[in-house]
């Protein structure tokens, strides 16, 4: 099956085509926007280190969860 055609990056001003919304430069910006502005800053705090700890731990003992 083909590939949908690409479209223009939804940043104003920018010429680049892509399958997604952003291109891949914009894309990065755009979510640092989110999380600092948009996000709700207590989910930034929950999923901090202590979480990507407790995660990869369990992910560990439990592979095929």
């Amino acid at each position: 099956m083909p590939y949908k055609p690409k479209k223009p990056c939804a940043y104003p001003g920018c010429p680049n085509l892509t399958y997604g919304r952003y291109c891949e430069k914009h894309k990065a910006l755009e979510n640092q926007i989110y999380n600092k502005y948009q996000r709700d800053p207590q989910t930034n705090e929950r999923y901090g280190k202590n979480w990507r700890k407790t995660r990869a731990s369990f992910l560990k003992s439990h592979p095929f969860c």
